[in-house]
């Protein structure tokens, strides 16, 4: 796991942005294209996320983010036994 994209801190103070969070049920898989620089944000579960030429996988999970390095296609999977909430957006 890189722990140079990965981040456990929230931004002091915390902001909640107006984006709506995305949900994929356990299993579920979703395709990120051009989302390079991007930051998620998991808010409950845990998401499963693999990049193109980065042969690590990454663990992100609530209350964690992570920054996409590569355009895509990234793929997100929900990697725990409740649904995985997340947002992404270039600030948080």
């Amino acid at each position: 796991m890189n722990h140079a994209l990965l981040s456990t801190e929230l931004p002091a103070p915390c902001r909640q942005t107006s984006r709506p969070a995305l949900r994929l049920e356990p299993g579920g898989l979703s395709v990120l294209e051009r989302a390079k620089g991007r930051r998620l944000r998991v808010h409950t579960g845990r998401l499963w996320i693999t990049e193109p030429d980065d042969p690590a996988d990454h663990f992100v999970a609530a209350g964690q983010t992570y920054t996409v390095r590569n355009k895509g296609p990234v793929v997100l999977e929900c990697d725990s036994t409740i649904a995985a909430t997340w947002s992404a957006g270039p600030e948080f």
